[in-house]
């Protein structure tokens, strides 16, 4: 290998090389500067390796649900992006924006579809106040609790205390209020990685134990997708429009 090939491109193209069992094994020897979600969620080189480490350890046979693709339908589809937190500005764009198309132009709920795609820093979104409670999310994304001097303990874009008790600006209508008037919300398996190894960490689990904890912690509603990128393009190709909502 050339000496002016980057170390991104060096630690990508080591870890490609890994069997199945080694790429799992990817955060217990990953190195250098911490990754994109803070110490806790692991170092790694960058979040360019963190996102490839997680794209080799997703089983390749995995079924991944994209039937949500048949609810794309009516006169009016929009596809938000969010790929940070921001106090949960992303999730309040997406349903002022609903709420606007219903109010304004007196878009009845069953012609328009929504499709927010939680991905990249913003993946502790899709979790359960239970999950933001039990692991230092708030501390380690700088998301500042209901109380002056605090970090959040609860999901800042959730109803049923998630909003008062989460912080931030919170969004005025709460994301299981959106997934449950209709709102088809997807979040990232790559960065998904980043929540495993914040459960692994904490609670001295193995990578699969750990994939398994969290994965009962997600949001009832939420469908998770190989990557956001992926779920923001299929969104696109069934005719939604993007919206870069942070």
């Amino acid at each position: 290998m050339s000496p002016e090939t980057p170390p991104s491109r060096r630690t990508f193209l080591r870890t490609a090389g890994l069997s199945a069992a080694g790429a799992m094994a990817f955060p217990a020897v990953a190195e250098g500067a911490p990754g994109p979600l803070g110490d806790a969620f692991g170092a790694s080189a960058s979040a360019w390796d963190d996102e490839a480490a997680a794209l080799l350890a997703q089983p390749p046979a995995q079924a991944w649900d994209t039937s949500w693709t048949a609810r794309v339908t009516g006169q009016h589809k929009a596809m938000f992006d969010v790929p940070e937190i921001e106090g949960g500005v992303g999730v309040m764009r997406a349903g002022s924006w609903l709420r606007a198309y219903e109010e304004v132009l007196k878009v009845k709920r069953d012609a328009v579809t929504q499709v927010i795609v939680l991905r990249h820093n913003a993946i502790p979104l899709v979790m359960t106040n239970a999950f933001w409670a039990a692991y230092p999310v708030g501390k380690e994304m700088k998301v500042r609790g209901s109380k002056e001097g605090e970090w959040a303990t609860a999901n800042p874009v959730l109803g049923g205390g998630g909003g008062g008790g989460g912080g931030g600006r919170s969004a005025p209508v709460p994301l299981d209020t959106l997934i449950a008037g209709g709102s088809i919300v997807l979040g990232c398996g790559v960065a998904f990685a980043m929540v495993t190894r914040l459960v692994a960490r904490q609670d001295g689990l193995s990578t699969e134990a750990a994939a398994e904890k969290a994965r009962s912690m997600i949001l009832p509603g939420v469908i998770m997708q190989p990557s956001g990128i992926f779920a923001g393009t299929l969104a696109q190709h069934h005719g939604c429009c993007f919206v870069r909502a942070v």
